[in-house]
């Protein structure tokens, strides 16, 4: 009769248990030690030249999105002028029509 996968997991679980096997160490300890020290090695500070450029673009951004949304409100008031000067218009031609 076959070994079962239960049975087979016990007799691994306890060779394991024994003294005389060796540990063995994992890989994620050793890319942990790696990456530190690579990480020691580089910079994440940015030339200030950069920075300046940034927030140079930032303010020009800014400035151009203010004139957009000026520029949609007088568009919208314009239009809301013109219909309501068309619709006082027609009002005030039935009173004079029908007067």
């Amino acid at each position: 009769m076959e070994e079962t996968r239960v049975a087979k997991y016990k007799k691994y679980r306890q060779s394991l248990d024994k003294k005389d096997t060796p540990v063995l160490e994992t890989s994620k300890s050793n890319k942990k030690k790696e990456s530190t020290e690579g990480t020691l090695n580089t910079t994440s500070t940015l030339p200030i030249d950069q920075v300046i450029d940034t927030i140079e673009e930032d303010k020009k951004q800014v400035a151009f999105l203010k004139r957009r949304t000026r520029k949609k409100i007088l568009l919208i008031c314009l239009f809301s002028l013109v219909v309501l000067v068309i619709i006082a218009a027609l009002v005030w031609f039935a009173i004079v029509a029908f007067m």
